[in-house]
């Protein structure tokens, strides 16, 4: 059994986790979406600044992504969603992966022999650190949520979304 002292580190560990997995999480999303953004601009009118259509349309592909994504982990009971959400998820990571890549690729120096392969290596890599980071900061915190929710409890039976089945209740004869 834990003591009190352990708990309220593992809380505090689990709180620090948090922010530095938030931090880079939103840092990893602002690079993405100036990609995205820039690479958007680039198809649509050709050269010049980003406009604010170009930076909407990628809030919508990268925050589509961790949507979906954090929908397909919170799903428990609505199982007939869950294939609408892996198809979504699976078409904002192939736009996003695609984009960065095509953004990484356009600055990527002509001189460097291996420049273009390593940008192509960071355009699948940082969509991918940010699925990760989301991933596990959505487990963490429904881990500290639980925690939170078990000391709120105790004393009473704690409730649990798990879709078991309850025993049947005996009739008094």
């Amino acid at each position: 059994m834990a003591t009190k002292a352990a708990k309220e580190r593992i809380t505090t560990l689990t709180k620090i986790a948090l922010v530095i997995l938030g931090a880079g999480t939103i840092s990893g999303m602002y690079l993405s979406l100036s990609h995205l953004a820039e690479t958007i601009h680039s198809f649509t009118v050709g050269g010049g600044e980003t406009d604010y259509k170009s930076w909407f349309m990628a809030l919508v592909i990268d925050g589509f992504l961790l949507g979906a994504e954090l929908s397909i982990i919170i799903q428990t009971y609505h199982k007939d969603a869950r294939g609408f959400s892996i198809t979504l998820f699976l078409v904002c990571a192939f736009l996003s992966v695609a984009l960065n890549t095509w953004a990484f690729v356009e600055h990527a120096p002509a001189d460097k022999p291996w420049a273009k392969e390593f940008a192509v290596m960071l355009g699948v890599l940082l969509p991918g650190m940010i699925i990760v980071a989301a991933v596990v900061a959505s487990k963490l915190l429904q881990g500290l949520l639980g925690s939170i929710a078990a000391e709120g409890t105790s004393g009473s039976k704690q409730r649990t979304n798990s879709p078991r089945k309850r025993a049947p209740v005996k009739k008094a004869a």
